[in-house]
């Protein structure tokens, strides 16, 4: 290996979460839910001007 490739491996263990912008929520989580299989949490209301949102889980352990 190179000293350029010792540089930049990251030790990661995963991913912890992303933040996703979308039009529709509810097309995005039948996407999640209904073709990847994923798991989600409920609807947030949207409060102090952010839209609603929702957790999307990659596995049941999240």
């Amino acid at each position: 290996m190179s000293f350029t490739e010792q540089t930049f491996q990251l030790p990661w263990q995963g991913i912890h979460h992303i933040a996703l912008l979308t039009v529709d929520l509810d097309s995005t989580i039948r996407f999640y839910r209904n073709v990847l299989g994923m798991h989600t949490s409920g609807i947030a209301p949207s409060q102090q001007g952010r839209g609603r949102h929702c957790l999307i889980f990659v596995n049941e352990k999240s």
